[in-house]
């Protein structure tokens, strides 16, 4: 099946034909949703994750923040493979480059599957914790709880310098107790409760 109406990727499952075949055209957008469809759905053979990889690494300039964060995401949740730990350096400078133009979601989904494996440099969690936290004004509930989730995974980096976003998301927690969902005529609303 295809993906969509223009995607240059066919997907087959083990039981039709062994593995994906990426045809030569095929982009790194393509092989984020590639990725994305097999963590929640099929269980992907070594050699397939390797070729994803590649291909990924080889047209890293055209992700854009909504495939980095996907692909970053769905090779943190598969088995572990020799290629991962070096895909997600390569990706590394992506992270870094786009960090401004990620949505919330985005860039802590993105740090999340970083600090699930232990993986990233300081400058990357410096970057990318930089850009959650100037977003956190617009940030929700799930997105606050992910930021306090992935500071707490990242042991392998010197987690003191975000003391400072720890707290502030101590305190948006602390906002969200007091709100309440309201189903009134016009919909779901959240109202603030004293």
């Amino acid at each position: 099946f295809f993906f969509n109406d223009t995607a240059t990727t066919e997907i087959y499952t083990e039981q039709i034909v062994g593995s994906v075949r990426c045809v030569q055209e095929t982009g790194a957008k393509e092989c984020s949703l590639i990725i994305w469809a097999y963590t929640n759905n099929v269980p992907m053979q070594y050699g397939t994750i390797k070729k994803l990889c590649k291909q990924v690494i080889e047209k890293k300039e055209d992700l854009d923040t909504w495939d980095l964060s996907t692909i970053l995401w769905g090779l943190s949740k598969l088995d572990p493979f020799s290629e991962r730990a070096q895909t997600f350096q390569e990706l590394e400078p992506v992270l870094q480059n786009l960090a401004e133009e990620f949505s919330a979601y985005e860039i802590i989904t993105s740090l999340r599957a970083f600090a699930e494996l232990q993986l990233g440099s300081q400058q990357t969690f410096d970057v990318g914790f930089s850009a959650y936290q100037g977003l956190l004004d617009t940030i929700n509930y799930q997105e606050t709880v992910l930021g306090i989730y992935v500071l707490g995974l990242c042991t392998h980096v010197d987690i003191t310098k975000y003391n400072g976003l720890f707290s502030q998301l101590q305190e948006r927690m602390e906002k969200f107790k007091s709100l309440v969902l309201v189903d009134g005529k016009q919909g779901l609303s959240l109202i603030h409760i004293s």
